[in-house]
């Protein structure tokens, strides 16, 4: 809806010189003439000082909008001459109609003409509309063997071909989910050194870290499940969960460390450490889905709380599981691996 562009219609455009030889003649100036036309078109404006007690009253003096819309009328408008007779001004000038110019708009020193509009009727994301719109284009450009190139994101290298730039939404889409994901593969960089220094492997860090890919098969089927856009609060709430889940996991290895410097085995380590950490694994998933019930009817947050609520069912269940077993699958390929 409200579909507008930069494209104006052709506007008619009144070209008005003064000829100099009949101005000269009745005694009449350019400047008279203009000043003239100015009042004619745009009325004047000032004030009338009285001896009452108001001091001055505003006036505004104009000609109706119906005579001020037709060139034609020029015949009421009159300058004083030499001789102090009135002359009209159709007498003193030369009026040439011709099309004005239309308005050049530029994006990076390129020719461009802007459309735009809104969606309505659906609750899906501006983003799907721009995508749908997209395939629409090319098939009618298709259509009239008109090639056209459509950009997502960037700019076209040249102006000889066609093309659509989507901008808008889109754009604020593309620039959020591409920061907030240069900052989460920072975020992981970083997580991955820290558990590095403090567990002295390379190995363990990405067994701990392996809950992060896992809270997608909660998330992404979350999301359907409550007919809901993947949003940038979505992926907030995503990157949170990651951290969640590594602390998760941190809980339970450290305590299987623990077990293993005891010298208990591992079979037995992994069952100690499930009994007694998951407890307070639960109890942390509780309290985040708890957390995002509260905040699952905003429209704004939405998105964050689905991510939440569907990832740390999925991914703790899953932490329980998977990270015991790849901690016991490492060991054991450690064990059985030829020593040199």
């Amino acid at each position: 809806m409200d579909v507008d562009s930069s494209i104006e219609a052709p506007q008619t455009l009144y070209r008005i010189a003064v000829d100099q030889e009949k101005a000269a003649l009745s005694g009449v100036s350019t400047s008279q003439i203009a000043m003239a036309l100015s009042f004619g078109l745009h009325g004047v404006s000032g004030v009338l000082h009285t001896d009452s007690g108001m001091g001055y009253v505003p006036l505004s003096i104009e000609y109706p909008r119906t005579v001020r819309s037709d060139i034609h009328n020029l015949n009421t408008i009159s300058v004083r001459g030499r001789d102090g007779r009135l002359v009209p001004v159709r007498t003193l000038v030369h009026v040439e109609r011709t099309t004005a110019p239309a308005t050049l708009y530029r994006k990076n020193q390129r020719p461009v003409e802007y459309v735009v509009g809104n969606t309505i009727g659906s609750n899906r994301s501006p983003v799907y509309a721009a995508v749908d719109l997209s395939r629409a284009v090319e098939k009618d450009a298709r259509s009239i063997h008109v090639p056209v190139r459509a950009y997502f994101w960037g700019y076209p290298f040249s102006g000889r071909e066609l093309s659509v730039r989507w901008g808008g939404e889109w754009h604020v889409t593309f620039i959020t989910f591409r920061d907030m994901g240069i900052a989460f593969a920072a975020a992981i960089v970083l997580i991955y050194l820290l558990i590095v220094a403090e567990f002295e492997s390379f190995v363990t860090p990405l067994i701990l870290m392996s809950p992060i890919p896992l809270a997608l098969i909660g998330v992404i089927p979350g999301h359907l499940l409550f007919g809901s856009n993947f949003t940038a609060t979505s992926m907030i709430g995503f990157i949170a969960l990651g951290g969640i889940m590594v602390r998760n996991s941190i809980l339970l290895v450290d305590f299987l460390h623990k077990k293993r410097a005891e010298g208990i085995g591992i079979d037995r380590a992994i069952l100690e450490a499930g009994a007694v950490r998951t407890r307070p694994i639960l109890l942390t998933a509780l309290a985040l889905i708890a957390g995002s019930f509260v905040i699952l009817d905003d429209p704004i947050f939405r998105g964050m709380a689905i991510s939440l609520l569907s990832g740390s069912v999925v991914s703790t269940l899953l932490t329980l599981f998977v990270v015991p077993l790849l901690i016991k699958r490492v060991e054991e390929s450690a064990w059985s691996s030829p020593k040199t």
